[in-house]
């Protein structure tokens, strides 16, 4: 019997589908006992994009592209790609916690808050060097505040600790 491994995204984590897949079957896999098809395996490792207007247009973004979100002024948020190469994307949203908790909604819960003005990609983070954190994808570092230290420090928990 050949095993199949894959890996699932954080929200998917405490779904009864978990970890290994035992067999598989044309389009689907059995994991134990539960099938899963195809459309549910793309659902799980490529989560929809999130939706925002820009202006009259609707456009999209893929949150695993980004490194970190901002938000400045009032409701602005730029997204900050982890490819430098690439542009940071602007738009008007009402809330940011709103924005975030869409993205989490998504399949991608690896946003977290470091200050009131950035959530950053955790998938992305490089360390945490007194009250700063580096991610990858940006020059700057990013103040960690002290209102959103404990949950930091508590994703980024050494494994040896």
């Amino acid at each position: 019997m050949k095993a199949i491994v894959f890996y699932l995204p954080e929200w998917m984590m405490n779904a009864p589908i978990l970890k290994r897949a035992s067999a598989t079957n044309g389009c689907s896999v059995m994991v134990d006992e539960i099938e899963v098809t195809q459309s549910m395996l793309d659902a799980m490792l490529n989560p929809c994009p999130v939706f925002y207007k820009d202006g009259t247009e609707v456009k999209c973004f893929w949150p695993h592209q980004y490194a970190c979100i901002e938000t400045f002024g009032n409701h602005y948020v730029r997204l900050h790609p982890i490819d430098p190469h690439k542009g940071t994307v602007e738009f008007v949203n009402k809330s940011f916690d709103a924005l975030l908790e869409r993205i989490r909604g998504q399949g991608f819960g690896t946003f977290v808050r470091v200050n009131k003005s950035f959530a950053v990609n955790m998938r992305c983070f490089k360390c945490l060097k007194g009250n700063k954190v580096s991610v990858w994808g940006m020059t700057a570092t990013i103040s960690l505040s002290p209102t959103y230290r404990r949950e930091f420090l508590q994703m980024i928990r050494p494994a040896n600790k």
